[in-house]
């Protein structure tokens, strides 16, 4: 069954995914002909934008480093933990990283990289996770996450980015990795429970439309 609907917004004539997109690739690799969707106006989006950390644990400090230095494009640049908060906004860097043993380093796309920020961001997060186990956190703290998670290497933050920002990048067709964005949207529709049958079937939309308002009702 879907428990909770994924959450969408228009933009240019198309809906996209706000929250669900690991729901929603897995109802098309289902071969489902429908879904049901929260619908919320892009001005809410935009006021509950936030973003993810992620908790990064594995092997060492230094062979998330050596792993992050080989990654086409990205250059890591180190600075007082203290001053990466506000570097991260001001310089428009693509993330931050916090390391276990208190090192702090900007993670941006090198100045003659021939590709766009979203292009190094990408496969970043994609080695990292390959590489390590990743949790999705809003703590900041290292010793409070070195408790939760032991073999804990290192804290990715990301600078945050606005819903505007976020449907432009979707409606040109372009992806943020998995596990960055979030939306606290007000009304959240929990709990739907609604059984994958209903999507499955083949009838027409607006009769499963007028099926979905009597069972709301």
């Amino acid at each position: 069954m879907l428990i909770n609907p994924p959450v969408v917004a228009e933009r240019d004539g198309r809906y996209v995914v706000l929250d669900g997109a690991t729901r929603t690739a897995a109802m098309k690799q289902l071969g489902l002909p429908h879904t049901i969707v929260q619908v919320v106006p892009s001005e809410v989006a935009n006021q509950h934008a936030h973003v993810w950390f992620h908790a990064i644990s594995g092997a060492g400090v230094e062979e998330l480093l050596g792993l992050l230095r080989g990654v086409p494009g990205l250059e890591l640049a180190e600075l007082a933990p203290e001053q990466l908060r506000d570097r991260l906004q001001i310089e428009q860097a693509l993330a931050g990283l916090l390391t276990a043993d208190k090192r702090a380093f900007l993670l941006r796309a090198a100045p003659d990289a021939t590709h766009d920020w979203l292009d190094v961001l990408n496969p970043t997060v994609e080695r990292y996770t390959a590489w390590g186990t990743v949790e999705r956190t809003l703590a900041t703290d290292l010793a409070a996450l070195k408790a939760q998670f032991p073999e804990l290497v290192g804290l990715v933050l990301f600078p945050q980015l606005t819903a505007d920002s976020i449907l432009g990048l979707a409606a040109a067709g372009r992806v943020l990795p998995a596990g960055v964005t979030r939306f606290v949207v007000p009304g959240r529709i929990l709990r739907l429970n609604m059984p994958l049958d209903f999507l499955r079937d083949a009838a027409p939309l607006a009769a499963k439309s007028e099926q979905l308002d009597a069972i709301l009702q």
